[in-house]
């Protein structure tokens, strides 16, 4: 129960300080004098910029022979309080505080797929981590982060949006601090790196993972949906009459509606759903295409049916 709650803090951190800078991003820079448009180039270019970084990064924690994930989490977690206290400090001027912004923007990105990998590392070292659980509670925190700043923002000021990202990345760096478990080894298995890509070639990769090429490029198209109304929800709120309040109770309703899916993960991450999972996959997946890593998943998930339905 202990790795699951603590999960859940970071989690809850996290999406709780995407809520600060994505949701927040219009109500706080429109009201430093940017325009739509200019909003729109600020949260584009760290988008863009963080999709060059995350590779990297990941990269980078897969071929150290340590787990570098807190260190990792915790430096940029430091980036983001330090680009923070500029903002409160000299943030003056449209030039310096977009840059200052959009770094914001880039390291928020580049930290999300690393909070997922620490997770994932602890769970697959036997931790007990209910990952839907986790990720349900991150929503929740959205959805009350969204609606208490809607309200702060109103009556203090732009300039809160940034000192609850500069609080949650000071609670989120104690968090990961204690992320660690006695008993649970942090030791990579080192015959499991860099066997993904072959050659270190995102493209062919791609080439040689078609369908799930095709999974990414249908995720780019929900993201430019979800950004635009993300991004411009206080525009859209404002057009009607309201105020940051109100695009805060917008947001929170929103992120409330994804616990139903989030709560189904925890149904289909079992044993007993994963095999099923991987009976699709072996009887849609001609035999020359199968990919024997995952094969051996499979056969592992069918062994641990197997001792389930013994007992």
């Amino acid at each position: 129960m202990r790795p699951t709650i603590q999960f859940s803090l970071i989690q809850g951190l996290f999406w709780g300080s995407f809520a600060s800078v994505f949701a927040f991003s219009s109500v706080y820079l429109l009201a430093k004098g940017f325009t739509n448009t200019e909003v729109g180039y600020v949260i584009a270019a760290g988008s863009a910029v963080s999709a060059l970084l995350q590779p990297m990064v990941g990269e980078m924690a897969d071929r150290s022979k340590k787990l570098i994930l807190h260190n990792l989490i915790i430096g940029f977690s430091a980036v983001m309080i330090a680009l923070s206290m500029m903002l409160l400090g000299f943030g003056n001027g449209l030039p310096l505080i977009a840059l200052l912004y959009g770094l914001l923007v880039v390291f928020l990105q580049v930290i999300t797929p690393l909070t997922y990998s620490l997770g994932m590392f602890f769970k697959e070292k036997g931790a007990n981590i209910n990952f839907g659980l986790c990720r349900g509670i991150g929503s929740i925190t959205y959805a009350f982060v969204a609606s208490a700043l809607g309200v702060i923002a109103e009556r203090a000021g732009e300039d809160t949006v940034i000192i609850s990202v500069l609080v949650i990345y000071l609670l989120l760096i104690v968090v990961v601090l204690f992320f660690h478990f006695p008993g649970v080894s942090e030791i990579k298995d080192s015959s499991k790196e860099n066997k993904g890509i072959a050659g270190g070639s995102l493209l062919r990769f791609l080439a040689n993972n078609r369908y799930f090429a095709l999974v990414l490029l249908g995720n780019v198209f929900v993201f430019v949906s979800h950004n635009i109304i993300g991004n411009y929800m206080f525009q859209i709120v404002e057009y009607h009459g309201y105020t940051s309040k109100e695009m805060g109770f917008a947001v929170s309703l929103a992120a409330a509606c994804e616990l139903p899916k989030r709560l189904a993960v925890i149904q289909v991450d079992t044993d007993r759903y994963r095999s099923f999972l991987c009976r699709i996959y072996h009887d849609r997946t001609d035999q020359g295409q199968r990919d024997p890593r995952l094969m051996a998943f499979c056969k592992l998930q069918d062994n641990r049916q197997l001792q389930l339905l013994r007992r």
